[in-house]
């Protein structure tokens, strides 16, 4: 079955709208929360880099990014656990017809989130193979445009390889799946036919969200800078924490939508989640 853009939008926001409640609080909790108090700590890295001297010494930038992810490794780890906790248990809440409470569609989640982040460390493992081996091959023969030549292919791979896994995370919410290789290949084989539409709809998604996130993030910066830098600092990594949950619980919603189109299921009545 083909993907329909539409009718995927059409859905994913009448299951977002019908489960405000629940998703604004998983995101919030799960997304929100984690990824601000990350940017926090890396907002005050960031500032470092004002130091003009800073910014021309690369070896002082390198060693300034390891003290920070050695510092703050565990906040890390928790703020990519909490969104893969958060995605799944809005896959699980917008797709289970069993009306799961929000205690076990979290709790289900939980159980499901290293598995998928195993699945997620094993695309992007392909995608940073695609992409490095062609420099390395034009390193190798000290040519630049060997490097480019082959580059260029490379993406278009990882773009593909992006829309065949796109819907990983739905196979894992919605199956309950705990093999990372088995839900890959699920994806695989569902976006068949599909790839092209998938990669399309997932980038002007994100494409949208990103020019939002930047155009409120600047004028709430612009704002909160009249009244201190570390408001306009706490301002911006609040708002653009809140972009990226809302962006996330979208996916999520479209994550469901599409699994429903490609494995033909029935346009079934939305369901109605509740605590």
């Amino acid at each position: 079955m083909k993907f329909d853009m539409g009718r995927a939008w059409d859905e994913a926001t009448r299951l977002l709208r019908s489960n405000t409640g629940l998703v604004a609080l998983i995101a919030g909790v799960f997304i929100l929360v984690p990824n601000c108090l990350f940017m926090m700590q890396f907002l005050d890295l960031a500032t470092m880099f004002e130091n003009p001297s800073m910014a021309r010494n690369p070896e002082l930038v390198s060693n300034a990014f390891a003290q920070f992810f050695a510092d703050n490794w565990w906040a890390l780890i928790l703020t990519v656990l909490g969104q893969a906790i958060g995605m799944l248990a809005i896959i699980i809440l917008l797709s289970d017809r069993g009306r799961p409470t929000t205690g076990a569609a979290i709790g289900d989640a939980a159980k499901l989130a290293i598995p998928s982040i195993a699945a997620s460390l094993l695309m992007y493992l392909a995608f940073t193979i695609l992409i490095l081996l062609p420099v390395m091959i034009g390193g190798a023969l000290q040519s630049v445009a060997v490097a480019i030549i082959l580059v260029l292919p490379a993406i278009v791979a990882v773009c593909y390889i992006f829309a065949k896994f796109s819907l990983v995370q739905a196979v894992f919410g919605i199956e309950r799946t705990f093999n990372p290789v088995a839900a890959l290949a699920r994806s695989w084989r569902l976006t068949k036919g599909s790839s092209r539409l998938l990669f399309i709809f997932f980038f002007l998604l994100w494409f949208a969200f990103a020019i939002v996130s930047q155009v409120v993030s600047l004028f709430v910066s612009l704002i909160l800078a009249l009244v201190s830098a570390e408001a306009a600092m706490f301002g911006n990594a609040l708002v653009s924490s809140a972009i990226g949950a809302g962006y996330a619980a979208l996916t999520a919603a479209v994550m469901v939508s599409a699994y429903r189109q490609l494995t033909g299921e029935p346009k079934a009545e939305l369901a109605q989640t509740f605590d």
